[in-house]
């Protein structure tokens, strides 16, 4: 065989490589991409729905800050749902992945749903899911995750989810606390708040808290509120704590995956709901897997099934084009 016969043979091969890499990487795409898109949706919190009216003894549990960390927060999902006290819904406090990126989302949805087992996860924002490269942006965490703030009922407790993921609230915001509090509230006996940043300062996490202005504004409203609300609840400093905000009982949530200097142990917060309000809130603790993150599907999520795929796929199909168009040339002249 001779020179030119080997090097069209070898682009034939490169030409017919790189158009079967290319075509698995979009059909890999577009597969991934509408399944985890339609997973998201299954997320989406009950905005303004009562729920299981009739219930006024119930449980639920509370994770926060997993951080792309899927085998920990897996783990903890399954320990809550095969623990003897039974959970009727997960309320989750924040950064689900490490930054605000399509495929990080859709990744982690797509691990976390079948440990469910169809157990609703509700969440609200953290820091982590909308901001990616120091840029805000929630736009991208709505399309996936529902509203950033929102009320539900479930029985004859009122739960409001608030925003607090940029570090500061906006007055809109807060407007609508203090609509919901005044005109939804009186609907229901027990009232729970969740959000991810804290209102104040946790012990051993000074900065880890919402911003002076966004403090004293949620204080002035809690003040006039305090006897309407039982409990809030918060992550973002991965580690329980137990405090008091305008005489409202306030606990922070074990870290999910992410790392903490404060308590290294992962877990999660039982809570009892019974015709008093809350009753029992308790920390739970479990012991992390073998292997604390699996790094290549995260890189895989975060640098093959993004935006940037187009432009990998338009070079191999280039590369495959311009290997034929040679070996196409190379056929006439040895023919």
């Amino acid at each position: 065989m001779t020179f030119k016969n080997r090097l069209a043979k070898i682009l034939l091969w490169i030409s017919i490589t790189l158009l079967t890499c290319a075509f698995g990487l979009m059909a890999a795409h577009l597969y991934l991409g509408d399944r985890h898109f339609d997973t998201g949706r299954n997320f989406f919190p009950p905005e303004s729905q009562f729920l299981n009216m009739d219930a006024t003894d119930f449980n639920f549990a509370v994770m926060a800050d997993s951080g792309n960390n899927n085998l920990v927060l897996e783990k903890i999902i399954r320990h809550a749902r095969r623990s003897d006290t039974k959970y009727d819904f997960i309320l989750y406090l924040g950064d689900l992945v490490m930054n605000r990126h399509e495929t990080y989302f859709y990744w982690m949805l797509s691990e976390i749903q079948p440990k469910l087992h169809h157990k609703p996860f509700y969440m609200v924002p953290g820091n982590h899911d909308v901001i990616h490269d120091g840029d805000t942006d929630k736009s991208f965490y709505r399309s996936v995750m529902g509203p950033t703030y929102y009320w539900f009922g479930y029985g004859d407790t009122l739960f409001i989810g608030l925003d607090s993921s940029a570090e500061y609230m906006e007055e809109e915001q807060f407007l609508w606390l203090e609509n919901t509090l005044n005109k939804i509230r009186p609907n229901f006996s027990h009232c729970i708040i969740f959000s991810h940043r804290p209102p104040q300062i946790v012990p051993g996490r000074r900065d880890h808290k919402m911003d002076d202005a966004s403090i004293a504004r949620l204080r002035q409203i809690v003040r006039r509120h305090r006897n309407k609300i039982d409990a809030m609840f918060f992550g973002h400093v991965h580690y329980f704590s137990e405090q008091k905000f305008e005489g409202v009982p306030i606990y922070t949530a074990p870290t999910a995956g992410q790392g903490s200097s404060v308590d290294k142990r992962f877990g999660y917060i039982g809570v009892q709901v019974t015709r008093k309000g809350v009753t029992d809130v308790r920390p739970v603790f479990i012991e992390p897997p073998e292997y604390r993150r699996e790094y290549f599907e995260i890189f895989w999520a975060a640098h093959i099934l993004t935006p940037k795929l187009r432009g990998i796929v338009t070079v191999m199909l280039i590369l495959s084009a311009v290997s034929s168009a040679g070996y196409l040339a190379m056929r006439r002249k040895n023919a």
